[in-house]
């Protein structure tokens, strides 16, 4: 999923910076790049989620315990379009995917 967003992203990219400069002024070329920051964030966690996601072991509890930390995925919580800076949403959002 986030690997299609990336390209997504990478395909639409000189109008997603066309509308970033109409709605928040930014200039185009400013814009692209960000739009290649957000598909690059966006790549980063699909090829790491499943060592960001592993479980983890907790080896300074006391002895004869055992502890482990599990990440469990909730889904979508929050779509915000073109909030003031793409990349933090592509940040968050993947995060929460």
């Amino acid at each position: 999923m986030l690997t299609k967003a990336a390209a997504i992203l990478r395909q639409n990219k000189d109008k997603y910076a066309e509308l970033m400069a109409l709605e928040m002024g930014k200039p185009i070329k400013e814009g692209a790049g960000e739009i290649e920051k957000c598909a690059g964030i966006c790549e980063y966690y699909a090829l790491n989620a499943e060592k960001f996601l592993a479980p983890e072991d907790i080896t300074d509890g006391p002895p004869g315990q055992k502890n482990v930390v599990k990440f469990v995925p909730l889904g979508t919580v929050l779509i915000v379009m073109f909030s003031a800076r793409l990349r933090l949403l592509s940040q968050q959002g993947t995060l929460c995917s």
